[in-house]
């Protein structure tokens, strides 16, 4: 599994805050600290489990107390469309 933010997302902020938006309209999403590194974090990994470890070292948490939040949050952030899943033959 590899994600990538689509093309049409805009976005500003830094990672204390961010805004996302899709270019041709729908909601603003404003993403919080965390939510921000688990994005940040998920672009270009290939396994969950690699996100899980890069945000884990951002937050200075153990990578088993986090492991459900930032899967939970990478699947918010793919249902949003704000990470689009770029694995060869992903649904």
């Amino acid at each position: 599994m590899t994600w990538k933010t689509p093309d049409d997302v805009v976005w500003h902020g830094d990672e204390e805050v961010a805004y996302a938006v899709h270019a041709d309209g729908g909601p603003v999403h404003v993403l919080s600290t965390t939510a921000y590194l688990v994005w940040d974090a998920a672009l270009g990994k290939h396994t969950p489990d690699e996100v899980v470890d890069e945000v884990s070292q951002a937050l200075d948490q153990a990578p088993d107390l986090i492991r459900a939040d930032v899967q939970t949050c990478l699947t918010e952030l793919t249902a949003v469309g704000l990470l689009e899943n770029t694995t060869p033959g992903a649904p």
